[in-house]
């Protein structure tokens, strides 16, 4: 690691006060600061993130929270000229819209996962499934194929699967998961 002198030569590591007394009062000042931040980015995440959030989501809320933490800071301070609360408000409008183009907030490989078994019973419920209902129908009815399950027919318009708990060729079909 490299050694970098603080001193500036004026005012301990302070080049300039910005209006205060001494380096000691600037700092007192940026300790209260760095202190509303830390308590607004803690008030934010917990205010932004929702309920169910994976890792993932719960690392972008951080950032998001981060942006309305300094916007707030910011009209705290008299730099943005907004009434108290736009940033945030105006962050939870931006998160929301993430959200909604992302389409859930689970972890991106959770989902991933679900829709791979989602795509292979659709794919597969009339090739690798035998019908519950008939007899003649069960698992020998595909031969050479490899058979998923049974398949069996509700009222409405899903059908329930029932796996075979060792069914020959599935662990290609189902490989990542």
């Amino acid at each position: 690691m490299i050694q970098i002198p603080s001193d500036s030569g004026k005012f301990g590591v302070f080049e300039e006060l910005h209006g205060f007394e001494s380096g000691k009062a600037l700092a007192a000042d940026l300790n209260g600061l760095t202190a509303q931040a830390k308590s607004l980015m803690k008030e934010y995440t917990a205010a932004l993130a929702p309920q169910d959030a994976g890792n993932q989501v719960g690392r972008s809320v951080n950032r998001f929270a981060l942006v309305a933490m300094a916007g707030e800071l910011a009209t705290r301070l008299g730099i943005t000229g907004w009434p108290e609360g736009e940033a945030l408000r105006a962050t939870r409008v931006c998160l929301n819209a993430w959200l909604k183009d992302r389409g859930h907030t689970a972890n991106q490989e959770d989902m991933a996962a679900l829709e791979q078994v989602r795509t292979f019973f659709t794919a597969n419920q009339y090739s690798r499934f035998a019908d519950w209902h008939d007899e003649r129908n069960r698992h020998r009815q595909h031969g050479g194929l490899a058979q998923g399950g049974e398949r069996q027919r509700r009222a409405g318009p899903l059908n329930s699967h029932h796996l075979l708990r060792h069914a020959v060729g599935l662990e290609g079909d189902l490989l990542g998961l």
